[in-house]
């Protein structure tokens, strides 16, 4: 997966969104975003997708040994310009 991530020419503020694009998809918005917004400068950045950890067996710090492992969700955030 693929995200875009920027820094603004002026202020040098960073951001990046979710790595929620395939490559093709990654670089046509970084294009669009580069010729829309030409005070920031965008490119895009892969991040691997994390598989979720198997901790069968496993105790919480606690020594809980009825806890239940669950995947975290990810935030939720709507960086697309359009």
């Amino acid at each position: 997966m693929f995200k875009i991530a920027w820094t603004s020419k002026i202020t040098g503020a960073p951001g990046w969104g979710e790595a929620i694009y395939t490559e093709e998809e990654a670089v046509r918005w970084r294009d669009w975003a580069n010729k829309k917004y030409p005070d920031i400068s965008h490119w895009i950045e892969t991040e691997d997708v994390l598989k979720p950890l198997n901790l069968k067996g496993h105790r919480c710090s606690y020594g809980d040994l009825t806890f239940v492992a669950h995947t975290t969700p990810p935030t939720s955030h709507d960086n697309s310009p359009i």
